[in-house]
């Protein structure tokens, strides 16, 4: 398989882009599988997104520390309450 570059530009975030393509010759007729097109995000724009990604999974735990910590503060209580009625 073939790949060619046919263009690169610097996008920048929250922009839509549109890309026309011609094809000089038809897949359909010859012995060659039909063409596809893939378009690859900068090494910089996955750098981001795997960075918001961490991000958030460390959002996500201090959460549960959260939730775990007030779950145990309600089971104390609880039992204090218990142990002086």
């Amino acid at each position: 398989m073939t790949q060619v570059m046919v263009v690169a530009f610097p996008a920048q975030k929250n922009h839509r882009y549109e890309v026309t393509l011609k094809f000089e010759r038809n897949a359909e007729n010859g012995a060659i599988p039909p063409p596809k097109v893939q378009i690859a995000l900068d090494s910089f724009v996955k750098e981001d997104l795997n960075i918001a990604g961490a991000i958030l999974d460390v959002a996500a735990v201090i959460l549960c520390l959260v939730g775990l910590a007030m779950l145990a503060v309600a089971l104390v209580r609880a039992r204090l309450k218990r142990e002086t009625a």
